[in-house]
């Protein structure tokens, strides 16, 4: 699981680190358990940090599919912003094109890369969290756009 995540209500924003080989499906784990997260509230931000991963593995129709399930989960998530942040050029390449996906969505999703300098170190994920108790499965799509 090369994903974490945690959800603080009091900043009203979920946090997602990815590291290490990253692939489409752990991109989608990796929302469906900010979601599902019972501190969780739609409207919430999401910052992703990808400062961290080695390689990537996501090809354009996960990348859609990822998109389209934002979409049709509007009343899960709202609309707060959706930031992602990455050093690798591959990997801003490819949160850039989710952006251009999300476009027509109503939610804004700005990409960067933080800038290198004295005294500006790059943020670590938290400890480990432990697994889940069992396997991540997708809740059923519905076409009411309510579920993820």
């Amino acid at each position: 699981m090369p994903y974490q995540t945690l959800v603080d209500p009091a900043l009203r924003t979920g946090f997602v680190w990815l590291y290490g080989d990253v692939t489409g499906e752990d991109i989608i784990h990796a929302n469906m358990q900010l979601y599902d997260d019972p501190a969780w509230t739609p409207g919430f931000h999401e910052l992703w940090n990808g400062l961290y991963i080695e390689t990537l593995d996501l090809d354009w129709d996960t990348l859609h599919d990822v998109a389209s399930m934002e979409k049709e989960a509007r009343s899960v998530i709202g609309f707060g912003r959706c930031a992602l942040v990455g050093w690798r050029e591959i990997d801003l390449a490819m949160a850039k094109a989710f952006k251009a996906l999300m476009a027509t969505s109503g939610r804004e999703t700005p990409v960067s890369r933080p800038r290198r300098g004295p005294g500006l170190a790059q943020p670590r994920p938290p400890a480990r969290a432990p697994a889940p108790a069992g396997p991540v499965t997708p809740p059923a799509r519905s076409h009411g756009g309510d579920s993820l």
